[in-house]
């Protein structure tokens, strides 16, 4: 995801101020702060849409018996996530690419 966002964006800063933008939302999403069993429905719905959940939920199910997801399916959104992103990052740099 930061791959594809620097490839888009002009300068260190702007990139800076996205990263920053979206990083913290989700990393309290993730469930990094406060695991997700504790979180109302609505966080843990919220949540699935963020990728650090699902590394953040095989982490804990590593180290811990409570876990969100079935850690193969947690390793099954991670690999099929990074496809996407280095995808998208790919086609982002190409376009960035001087002729």
């Amino acid at each position: 995801l930061g791959t594809a966002i620097g490839s888009i964006v002009s300068n260190v800063e702007t990139f800076q101020l996205i990263h920053v933008t979206l990083a913290m939302p989700m990393m309290f999403l993730s469930g990094a702060v406060v695991p997700l069993y504790q979180a109302p429905s609505w966080m843990r719905m919220a949540a699935l849409a963020v990728p650090l959940t699902y590394g953040v939920d095989m982490a804990r199910s590593g180290m811990t018996s409570v876990e969100l997801l079935p850690t193969w399916l947690d390793l099954a959104v991670l690999s099929c996530l990074a496809i996407a992103f280095l995808l998208l990052a790919v086609k982002a740099f190409e376009r960035t690419k001087p002729r």
